[in-house]
């Protein structure tokens, strides 16, 4: 069985987070000047130094804390939900918001291993419904439904 330590990621995490910190206030120049005068890099650049320590630290006593297992995660749902997404994503464009509702729902319904499919494409025709009726007449948005309709 895999194991994993909470800590020890989550104190990865921090410190990783503070390195990410550092290194934005240095890219764009900062200025750190000194502590008599403080410049607007100094504060944040301190502030990551500090949870970095406190990091590093998390993470070290992680590495001595009990082992906890490695949960497991289901995969199908988060691809089909991923997958879904960009279904969506790439539909808009082309063919409209309609379609692309449709295609959402679709594929994301492969998240379940037993579907109904009736229920799918009422689902479907309904957020499309809803979606028609709150951003094209409530809100008078300029949206594509269908290739060539506005």
């Amino acid at each position: 069985m895999r194991y994993y330590r909470q800590d020890v990621v989550a104190g990865l995490l921090m410190a990783l987070f503070a390195l990410a910190v550092i290194i934005h206030v240095t890219i764009n120049g900062y200025a750190l000047g000194s502590f008599s005068h403080m410049g607007p890099g100094m504060f944040p650049t301190l502030t990551a130094a500090i949870l970095a320590l406190v990091g590093i630290l998390i993470a070290t006593n992680g590495l001595r804390a009990a082992r906890i297992p490695l949960p497991h995660v289901p995969v199908r749902p988060a691809i089909a939900i991923i997958a879904g997404i960009a279904c969506f994503a790439i539909l808009v464009p082309i063919a409209g918001v309609i379609p692309g509702g449709l295609g959402l729902v679709l594929v994301t319904a492969f998240a379940e291993k037993r579907v109904s499919w009736a229920k799918t494409m009422f689902m479907a025709i309904m957020l499309c419904g809803a979606a028609l009726l709150v951003f094209k007449f409530l809100l008078n948005l300029p949206l594509q439904l269908l290739p060539g309709v506005y």
